[in-house]
């Protein structure tokens, strides 16, 4: 018998996808009055909450949210205690830009399942958009708590501590995040910088070397260590990993033009050319540093230079 009911459900689950798949394929042909219809036939065949939750999915795939959101309220009416329904809400309810109706749902699917991290992760990123800091922060760490650690969780909070400045508590954050996960390089930078803010040089050095013997080819641990380079004015190695991170990852414009800075002050006036021409491709905005460079230029009696920076700036 218990064979017999398991075969029945796969069929009907067959049937549920066929008919949300015929239905989906009538509203992207713009058959939409008889996409219409087969969705009437369809909840009148399939009257439940699985059914309205699959034709909320199929709205939310359609990106047409109002529509989702009407289908997912009448799924999670008649089934309230489903933390993915009404993780799925939210999410409509976000895609429809009611950011106070979607962290609520959220909270609520947290409740029904507090290891439910997709509804976590959704509201801090809601808290985090909205300027509240202070509040994604606290439901992260209500979420270790009440969940377990998690290096997710542990890298999110490393990030938050580091741009707040809280250094102390951005090593403990970032050293369990790093801990759990070797190839979290954004955890792992972001540990070593906050050993150099603590004026522990050593140790951020030494983070940096074993995080880049795991992580040979990492744009951001040789764009963080670079920095640090800039920052004591170490240039000719400040260059070599600024190099090394704008060509691993060619699109990051303050790597380019920490890189332009160094080649400047190195006095490699070219080279330093090519790569302000580069970030201000990048980034608009840079260009206003370009020109005052060539203006130094032609104080320091550079005429030529100052020319070919001239031209560099004018082709933009």
């Amino acid at each position: 018998m218990l064979k017999v009911n398991l075969i029945a459900l796969f069929l009907s689950s067959q049937v549920f996808s066929s008919d949300i798949s015929d239905i989906e394929l009538l509203f992207r042909k713009n058959q939409t009055a008889q996409a219409k219809e087969k969705i009437a036939a369809y909840l009148s065949k399939n009257d439940s909450v699985k059914a309205y939750e699959n034709i909320g999915a199929l709205y939310s795939r359609l990106k047409n949210w109002n529509e989702a959101v009407h289908y997912f309220e009448i799924a999670h009416n008649r089934q309230s205690n489903s933390a993915v329904i009404k993780y799925k809400l939210a999410i409509a309810y976000h895609q429809n830009n009611n950011l106070e109706k979607a962290a609520e749902f959220l909270r609520g699917s947290i409740a029904i399942n507090p290891k439910f991290l997709k509804a976590v992760f959704a509201l801090a990123d809601i808290m985090e958009a909205s300027g509240s800091n202070y509040e994604a922060r606290q439901v992260y760490q209500a979420a270790l708590k009440k969940s377990g650690e998690n290096q997710e969780i542990r890298s999110k909070l490393c990030v938050f501590d580091f741009k707040e400045a809280f250094w102390r508590a951005a090593v403990n954050n970032c050293s369990k995040a790093v801990e759990k996960n070797k190839k979290d390089t954004t955890a792992w930078a972001l540990l070593a910088t906050s050993y150099f803010e603590l004026k522990s040089r050593d140790r951020a050095f030494e983070e940096f070397k074993e995080a880049m013997e795991k992580n040979k080819n990492s744009a951001v641990l040789h764009k963080a260590r670079g920095l640090l380079f800039y920052r004591e004015k170490s240039y000719e190695q400040a260059a070599q990993d600024l190099g090394k991170a704008a060509a691993l990852d060619k699109f990051d414009e303050e790597t380019v033009l920490f890189l332009a800075r160094t080649l400047y002050e190195l006095e490699r006036f070219t080279d330093a050319r090519v790569a302000y021409k580069e970030a201000a491709r990048l980034d608009g905005t840079i260009r206003f540093e370009f020109q005052s460079k060539q203006k130094d230029l032609l104080k320091k009696n550079q005429i030529n230079l100052a020319s070919d920076y001239q031209e560099s700036i004018d082709k933009l």
